[in-house]
């Protein structure tokens, strides 16, 4: 992804990403769900309720080996933007990075 602009950061764990979460402001979170610490259905609830990121202010993609359309609804329902299963082409991983990154971009401030 560095070669079409991205700057990617990398954590080894759920809980280092919501400590690096605390501090960074990526465009898009990419999380697998099948991690050891933490799975990406905790993390991305803690995200979204702890954190308090939106999907408007860190729009977030699940790439997982679950591949199933009940796996699908489940990311999703959970708190995801977009559902990948592994192994992802990486066309498919570029423009849905891209597609969320400009929605957050494009997305209207509201005056408070």
């Amino acid at each position: 992804m560095a070669e079409h602009g991205a700057v990617v950061t990398t954590t080894a764990s759920g809980h280092d990403a919501l400590v690096r979460l605390q501090d960074d402001s990526p465009h898009v979170l990419l999380s697998d769900i099948g991690m050891p610490d933490m799975d990406g259905y905790r993390l991305i609830a803690e995200i979204r309720e702890r954190l308090d990121l939106t999907s408007t202010t860190l729009p977030a993609i699940a790439l997982t080996a679950f591949s199933r359309a009940e796996d699908r609804d489940r990311s999703l329902a959970a708190g995801y933007q977009a559902h990948l299963a592994k192994p992802v082409e990486p066309y498919v991983l570029l423009t849905t990075v891209v597609k969320l990154a400009r929605e957050r971009v494009e997305e209207p401030i509201k005056a408070g």
